[in-house]
């Protein structure tokens, strides 16, 4: 059996950095006056840590 894995202070820093600067990156172009993107990839490195 698997023993679960505790993320250390780095993997948690690269995470955080890289959720902040994927959602500042994808609010450049904002549609129209609606303020929403047509896509959000912020969300997805979230997954990819999981």
């Amino acid at each position: 059996m698997l023993k679960p894995l505790r993320p250390n202070s780095l993997d948690v820093v690269i995470l955080l950095v890289g959720y902040i600067v994927l959602d500042w990156a994808s609010y450049i172009n904002p549609l129209h006056d609606l303020s929403i993107t047509p896509w959000n990839p912020a969300p997805a490195l979230g997954l990819l840590y999981l």
